[in-house]
């Protein structure tokens, strides 16, 4: 069996090739939609849709394994977001601007 070549992206983000959870959505809602692939290209084209992708996405969530002391039935993880990461994100932001 083949290792899986992607599977160090999958850790941080488990929507891996999509960029997040909001891109593999819109991908699955296309997908399963009734919409023929000529109307999956117009929407695509549309201005809003081009402006959303400009936008800054924020940090990706990480997350850190937790030993503990005594057996869980679930693997203990810690969720974060790197501060110096956040930073760039939260002043770039255009609801704070100006």
């Amino acid at each position: 069996l083949k290792s899986d070549k992607y599977a160090e992206e999958r850790v941080n983000n488990p929507y891996f090739p999509f960029a997040g959870k909001p891109d593999w959505e819109m991908a699955a809602f296309l997908l399963w939609s009734d919409l023929s692939m000529a109307d999956i290209d117009e929407y695509l084209k549309l201005e809003f849709v081009r402006h959303a992708e400009m936008l800054p996405s924020p940090p990706q969530w990480k997350f850190q394994i937790v030993p503990t002391e005594f057996p869980t039935t679930k693997t203990l993880r810690i969720f974060y977001r790197d501060t110096i990461e956040c930073l760039p994100s939260l002043l770039s932001h255009p609801m704070l601007a100006g």
